[in-house]
């Protein structure tokens, strides 16, 4: 059990014998419940020289429970530039950490011995109305310590470290928080005292059984217990791509061996008393393969290395090697002579199965919930206890979801009273349990696949794995079903790239997915002590098919995709009983749309009908061939004198018939439709239309911007077709999986802007031609293999480069061209690590600078020479495993404005400190160990804080000048803000899903504050002390579900600006009071049922913006005409409101926004509306007729649909 920590205070040179008495109190007498934390003063004099450590004297005090002081007769010491004494930084420091305070002055003493009369006094006020327990001697004082801390001896302290490692395992430190598993540990170490020399033991067990925390917190761990292991060195990799480099690298690292020791002999020959860990060896099957020749040579390395400690004489020093991985990699592993040999000890870990054994899992998992708390000074309640069991009863893999739960339960506001109750469950899981943090954890899993939903490959492959493992029904009583491994594989792997198929399921079933279990269908071992290679897969838990609506919506389009292909069958069925024919050209279209989705659920009659189908257009376009051929001349007078006008015909006649234009039934009458069609300016051509629109451009005479999404073409041919070319300014083509080539682009003499996006990053495309385009300045490639840059050498008048997760051919890419071209702004995602950094030329007209290498290798020397040659730089944003260990400090040049950091590892904040003009910085991703204090940046102006693992406070930040906005975005363990209150003009701060922030107090010094956003922040339910924020002019409200009392606002009569958003409270009450602020001139109020009428706005008379969406409470627009100065309207989505009929009161307004119309409602547009502005939309189903619109122009020509 942990000891009460205390903290003694006190000047030292007066007072070092009481100091000693204390000391010798707390390390005797009162050791069993007592511990002196840490000796911070007798450090300061040990040697009798001053030494600086005010942070070493504040983190001390933040770490103890009880902070004692000794005001004695001399004032102390001054740090340097400090007013305060040390005695006072701690005491204050007590104070903004609500440590227990006892202070115990010292009350006869000669006046005169006091340093400095006039501080001391000073100081003693400030103590005033803490003291008690005066003392004139040692024994007094004796006796008032155990007074003050008398209480104390019947509690017990509480260890805020969180003792629950999440998604992650634990480690070999982790022993003191690991339990659940003492029966199979005392096995295992049995097992290795009771041999001789080199012993390897392998651990075998399922998904989510808890292997490498076994063995590093269990077995490894419990060997350092034991006297013969005690000296041991030991080393813990995961083998990775590099399997040997990484064993070797932290035997280096170790000490263990020297960096001359490189091959396996070598290496072999130094190694005695070391325990070697892999953890989850089936990495060198999942990461070494055939495609990567390097990773298979490291593969080889490392299974010669532990096949030669397996032969090695027993009287060498001994060895221990601890594998573990999967039971379904058993069989593949069996393969390699050091799994397969005699010299292995296989134990099977599957204990903690509640199939196999119940009685004993129940057991375990108890302990597995409530020992690591009790160890750390908190309880459970045992309601709560049998609860989470019962939860997790029906989840496979349970203990990573468990350890998971446990540590979201984990902060300080729920084990503040050393009990967590169900009642603090139910509040953080927000009443959905275990079940509902499966999900929020489930969507991250998806982000992390599909890149963001970038890649489609892999969402396409995430989708048919999971839905492959649910029962679709007709009836959509869907539930999760156990299959064979094998099977779902066959089936993918005949649809998408093997090892992409192997690297989804991997993460799904990896310690950092847990979406999927998987177990071996028997399991124990057979009788010659070998695995079959049998085994089954499913999802961990049902509520992730009732609770999560990602997978929901694929279920729903799975249950179509069944129903599709069932009439596809009977179709064909009917087509070969001579009852149906093949299908039509719009049909062909829709199977083959159909197939690129789901192609796990084609088969080869499937197949072969589709082909059949698209082969009889074939046909019958060579039979028209051959009839031109014949009758050419008669054809040549058709198509000279006729053909352009039947063209325009047919084309005007598809249109009409089509769905493309959803809201307008267009009129059949060809002069009013030619004249609608020279009027658009903006066309999107996709996978229904793109047939006959694209070959019919020329009739879309005014065309300024093209998108074409979807669509299988081949090249860009098409833009021939168009009337007036040089009128094209935007192009956008968006996943066309057929494209190859660029051809055609170059008669568009005047596009400025062009986005490529491809339907994956493994189709090349040429996009050579694409140097033609002179007039272009902004240029975006994205998800496409193309074979190099040198096409960018033309285009001189390039401003705007957007490179995203492309492929290159070139092995070694040439980056010359960059510098071919005065870019602005450069934006580069690395996806691969071939690119020739050393032909990056000087590129001094670049002031804007993204490099995103997430997924790849690239590091600090290529952001190195990149920032070499832009010196110019006022923007620079950085992507990727990057910490910036390397980075050269004088390449962050003093011009530099804006820095955003994205990174997922710790970060070297001193890299930073030369940037003397930065004003805008973001640090997104970032893993921080040590104080990451950004007070040096003294221009700093914005600071955008965003999921920094490790940031607790923002104290930990420190206070700078001239910062004016703070933006704070998923930070889960910030649990307060005071430092804002010590920060003078900061003008705007927006806090946004910080899940541990439960009250947020002004105390007056946020005096500055005009902006104020809260947004998501889930726990929030009290702003105090809000009326001290006098400045405040802005506040976003938005999901801040446990807030329902919003009689704050009558605090802020000088707002000028309010958006509040009323989603996903749980309740709330009216909203009080708004026409009070009188000085609002924007307002924006979601999902309310507030206002019943505008007559309650009455009295704002300085607004001039009103938005009011989904509110189901307003039916009429009476009382609008009394705001006075609206001068902007916009009505979203408003269920009730059907009659408009006071909109022509509303002269003075300038923009009139409706959404969600319907037919019926839409009579008020036929009335003379005001002169702005205004824009309606319908609802999708239901729209109006061109004649229609045409009468409402002739009496309001400003209306815009």
């Amino acid at each position: 059990m942990p000891k009460w920590k205390v903290y003694i205070s006190s000047t030292f040179i007066d007072l070092r014998e009481y100091r000693q008495t204390l000391k010798n109190l707390i390390e005797n007498q009162l050791k069993d419940k007592f511990e002196l934390h840490p000796k911070i003063m007798e450090r300061m004099y040990d040697t009798g020289d001053f030494q600086l450590f005010t942070e070493d004297c504040e983190k001390a005090v933040k770490e103890s429970d009880i902070y004692v002081l000794i005001f004695g007769k001399r004032v102390g010491s001054y740090p340097p530039d400090e007013k305060r004494t040390y005695t006072e930084i701690e005491f204050d420091a007590a104070i903004r950490h609500n440590k227990k305070i006892f202070c115990l002055p010292l009350v006869e003493f000669d006046k005169n011995e006091v340093d400095n009369i006039e501080e001391y006094n000073r100081i003693k006020e400030k103590f005033r109305g803490k003291f008690s327990h005066p003392f004139k001697n040692e024994t007094e004082l004796e006796n008032a310590l155990f007074k003050c801390l008398f209480p104390f001896s019947f509690l017990n302290p509480i260890n805020k470290k969180n003792p629950y490692k999440g998604l992650k395992s634990f480690g070999v430190n982790d022993g003191t928080y690991f339990f659940g598993r003492k029966k199979e540990i005392n096995q295992c170490v049995k097992i290795l005292r009771a041999k001789s020399g080199n012993i390897f033991l392998s651990i075998i067990g399922d998904s989510g059984i808890g292997k490498s925390s076994f063995v590093k917190a269990g077995i490894i761990y419990n060997l350092k217990q034991q006297d013969e292991f005690k000296k041991y060195n030991y080393v813990v990799i995961t083998p990775g791509k590099k399997p040997f480099f990484n064993l070797r690298y932290s035997l280096l690292d170790a000490g263990i061996i020297s960096s001359n020791d490189i091959t396996s002999d070598e290496i072999i020959n130094k190694l005695h008393n070391l325990i070697i860990c892999i953890d989850q060896f089936e990495e060198i099957i999942t990461q070494c393969n055939d495609k990567d020749k390097a990773s298979l040579r490291e593969r080889e390395q490392l299974l010669e290395l532990l096949t030669g400690i397996s032969k090695m004489s027993k009287s060498h020093s001994s060895i221990i090697v601890l594998i573990n991985f999967r039971s379904d990699f058993a069989t593949a592993l069996a393969n390699f002579e050091f799994v397969s040999g005699n010299h292995q000890i296989k134990f099977l870990l599957n204990s903690l199965d509640y199939k196999l054994h119940p009685e004993n899992w129940e057991n375990s998992l108890k302990e597995i919930i409530a020992e690591p708390a009790r160890v750390n000074g908190v309880k459970f309640h045992e309601e709560l206890i049998l609860s989470l069991l019962n939860d997790t009863k029906e989840i496979d893999g349970t203990l990573p979801i468990l350890q998971f739960t446990l540590q979201m339960l984990w902060n300080d506001e729920t084990i503040e009273d050393g009990i967590i109750s169900t009642q603090e469950f139910v509040k953080i899981s927000g009443n959905r349990g275990i079940t509902g943090i499966i999900q929020e954890h489930a969507e991250n899993v998806y982000r992390n696949v599909t890149r963001n939903g970038k890649n489609k490959k892999k969402e396409l492959i995430l989708k048919s794995l999971l839905v492959n493992l649910i029962e679709v029904t007709s009836n959509k009583k869907d539930v999760k079903r156990t299959v064979d491994k094998s099977s779902v594989f066959d089936s993918l792997n005949n649809h998408y790239d093997q090892s992409e198929v192997k690297q989804v399921f991997e993460y799904l079933v990896g310690e950092e997915g847990r979406l999927v279990s998987i177990w071996k269908s028997s399991a124990s071992l057979n009788e010659d002590d070998e695995f079959e290679d049998d085994f089954s897969i499913e999802i961990v838990h049902e509520a992730l098919i009732r609770r999560w609506e990602r997978l929901k919506v694929w279920i729903d389009e799975r249950r179509n995709a069944l129903k599709y292909r069932d009439r596809l069958l009977n179709h064909i069925e009917g087509y070969e009983n001579g009852d149906e024919k093949l299908l039509s050209l719009k049909k062909t279209r829709r199977a083959n749309k159909w197939r690129s989705s789901n192609p796990d659920l084609s088969n080869e009659d499937i197949n072969e009908f589709i082909s059949k189908s698209q082969n009889s257009f074939m046909s019958k376009a060579k039979w028209s061939l051959s009839m031109i051929i014949l009758f050419g001349s008669f054809l040549f007078a058709y198509f000279i004198w006729f053909q352009p006008y039947n063209k325009k015909k047919s084309f005007f006649k598809q249109l009409v018939n089509a769905d493309y234009f959803f809201s307008l039934e267009l009129p059949k009458d060809e002069e009013i439709l030619q004249n609608f069609l020279d009027s658009l300016q903006n066309l999107t051509v996709d996978f229904n239309n793109y047939d006959y629109i694209l070959d019919n451009l020329e009739f879309f005479k005014g065309l300024k911007r093209l998108e074409i999404n979807e669509a299988p073409i081949k090249d860009l041919e098409f833009l021939k077709n168009l009337k007036n070319p040089h009128r094209l300014k935007f192009l956008r083509i968006y996943e066309c999986s057929g494209l190859k080539k660029m051809k055609g682009v170059e008669v568009l003499d005047s596009i400025q802007f062009f986005e490529l996006e491809g339907y994956d990053d493994e189709t090349f495309i040429d996009v050579e031609n694409l140097n033609s385009l002179k007039s272009l300045t902004t240029l975006i490639l994205d998800f496409v293999e193309i074979e190099d840059l040198d096409f960018l050498s033309g285009l001189s008048g390039l401003k705007t480069l957007i490179i995203s997760s492309c492929n290159f051919k070139n092995e070694q890419l040439s980056l010359k061209p960059l510098g071919n071209i005065e870019l602005q702004n450069l934006d580069i995602d690395i996806y691969d690590s071939n690119w020739n950094i050393q032909t990056l030329e000087d590129m001094t007209y670049m002031d804007s600078l993204s490099l995103d290498f997430s997924y790849s290798e690239i590091k600090e020397n290529f952001v190195n020479k990149f920032l070499e040659q832009t010196p110019n730089l006022k923007y620079l944003k950085i992507s990727g495993d990057f910490s910036g260990k390397g980075l050269l400090k004088g390449n962050l040049n003093e011009k530099l404005k804006e820095l955003d950091i994205n990174s997922n590892e710790i970060f070297e904040f001193e890299i930073l400190e030369d940037l003397k003009n930065l004003e805008v910085l973001g640090l997104s991703e970032l893993i921080i160990n040590e104080k990451p204090t950004l007070t040096e940046i003294k221009n700093l102006e914005k600071l955008d804080l965003r999921n920094i693992d490790g940031l607790n406070s923002l104290n930990e930040i420190g206070v700078m000048p001239k910062l004016k906005s703070i933006s704070i975005t998923n930070q889960n363990n910030l649990r307060n803000l005071d430092i804002l209150n010590t920060t003078d003009g900061l003008e705007e701060l927006s806090i946004t899903y910080c899940d541990s922030l439960v009250d947020i107090n002004f105390k007056g010094m946020l005096s500055d504050l005009k902006v104020f956003r809260l947004n998501g922040n889930r726990r929030l339910h009290e702003l105090g002390n809000i009326s001290n924020a006098g400045s405040l002019e802005s506040l976003e409200f938005e999901l801040n579900s446990e807030i329902s009392d919003f009689n704050f606002l009558n605090d802020l009569r000088q707002l000028k600006s309010l958006k509040i958003n009323l989603r996903n409270l749980i309740s709330y009450n009216p909203i009080p009071n708004i026409h009070k602020l009188r000085s609002l001139d924007s307002l924006e109020l979601r999902n309310s049922k507030y206002p019943i009428s505008f007559n309650e706005l009455e009295g704002l008379n300085s607004l001039e913006y009103l938005n009011i969406y989904r509110n189901t409470s307003l039916i009429d627009l009476h009382g609008l005409e009394k705001l006075e100065s609206l001068n902007n309207l916009t009505l979203r989505n408003c269920p009730n409101l059907s009659n408009y009929q006071n909109l022509e009161n509303l002269d003075q307004v300038k923009e009139i926004n409706i959404f969600g119309i319907s037919n019926k409602d839409s009579n008020f547009l036929y009335k003379k509306l005001p002169q702005g502005k205004i824009f309606i939309r319908f609802k999708e189903s239901e729209g109006l007729s061109l004649s229609s619109i045409d009468s409402i122009l002739e009496v309001n020509p400003n209306i815009k649909f």
